[in-house]
């Protein structure tokens, strides 16, 4: 699977896509080359098929945060925004710490015009961090 990342690093999603593939006729239930595949799929503009790999992932490993933050962006791209907070919003509850999970909060947060919910997530993790109820952001 390190052709796969090494591919989604790169920005080569069709090679990931092939990678991906290949592992999974290797083993079907290889949570990494699904989630690889996914993504490759969503970068792809194949919505529905990335749609279908992440619930499958979710199957695999459920409450999988990088899964439910696939699932936040396939919704949030495809303009459902409510879908795509909850599971968003789930990805940084099993998570909180991860940097990526809060990017794309902040990104639905921005995309749908409540961009001072941003900073309460990053005060969020700054006082879990921290365990400093003091812990501010300001802009």
């Amino acid at each position: 699977m390190v052709c796969a990342h090494a591919c989604i690093i790169g920005k080569h999603y069709n090679e990931a896509l092939e990678a991906s593939k290949a592992a999974l006729h290797i083993d079907p239930q290889n949570l990494e080359a699904v989630l690889y595949l996914a993504q490759a799929q969503l970068e792809l503009g194949q919505t529905a098929e990335a749609e279908a790999g992440f619930h499958n992932a979710l199957r695999l490993a459920p409450m999988h945060s990088q899964t439910l933050r696939g699932l936040g962006l396939v919704y949030l791209r495809g303009g459902n925004a409510q879908k795509a907070a909850e599971y968003l919003q789930q990805a940084v509850e099993v998570e909180p710490d991860d940097p990526a999970g809060i990017c794309d909060l902040g990104l639905l947060y921005l995309s749908t015009g409540q961009p001072e919910r941003i900073l309460d997530s990053v005060e969020a993790v700054l006082h879990r961090r921290n365990n400093d109820a003091r812990c501010r952001v300001t802009f």
